[in-house]
């Protein structure tokens, strides 16, 4: 998230903010026609909407930004994974190998592992129960 500088981004944008304002206050005493002073000023509020419309998006960026930086991924408990899915403990290592990667990986580990135990069901029934119990 650093690498996308939200916090830089923010800085400019206020900065270019105020600028926006400073000019529109500025314009009025520039000596410039009034027709010429009109056509500024529309031109810099119209800016200045468009920036107030960016805000929004750069304070979800910042959201976003907090929400990824808080969040933690737990490691599944295998032990209550095997106790879920009612596999024997000597199956544990090969269940805790399973549940890595994407799910769509674990589904593949775990049909893959339903082949080998001779088990009658399929991943996509194994992820449901460890879903169910609250293990993903």
């Amino acid at each position: 998230m650093e690498s996308l500088g939200i916090i830089g981004k923010a800085v400019l944008f206020k900065s270019h903010e105020d600028q926006l304002k400073e000019f529109v206050e500025k314009i009025a005493a520039s000596g410039f026609e009034a027709d010429d002073v009109t056509q500024l000023k529309k031109g810099a509020q119209d800016a200045l909407s468009d920036h107030v419309g960016a805000k929004v998006y750069l304070d979800q960026m910042g959201k976003q930004e907090k929400f990824v930086q808080d969040f933690k991924l737990e490691p599944i408990d295998v032990k209550k994974a095997l106790k879920t899915l009612d596999l024997d403990p000597k199956a544990e290592s090969k269940l805790a190998k399973a549940l890595t990667g994407t799910r769509s990986a674990m589904e593949k580990n775990l049909d893959a592992l339903v082949r080998e135990l001779k088990l009658k069901t399929n991943g996509k029934q194994m992820l449901a129960a460890l879903e169910k119990a609250g293990l993903l």
